[in-house]
């Protein structure tokens, strides 16, 4: 495992997507999902504690 994990946020707006990835990624042991919100408007990033180190917009 990589000393930090790579940091996920999941933006999609159909709610399925959003769960079926997070599911998925939250097995690996290197991948953290900091957040999954349904639009780009609620993906505003937050405190630079909880800020992704990697995005799926889809």
């Amino acid at each position: 495992m990589a000393d930090k994990p790579i940091r996920v946020l999941l933006v999609d707006d159909h709610q399925v997507v959003r769960r079926g990835l997070r599911t998925f990624l939250e097995v690996q042991d290197d991948i953290e999902v900091v957040g999954r919100p349904p639009t780009a408007t609620r993906a505003s990033p937050g405190p630079r504690s909880s800020a992704p180190t990697w995005s799926s917009w889809t």
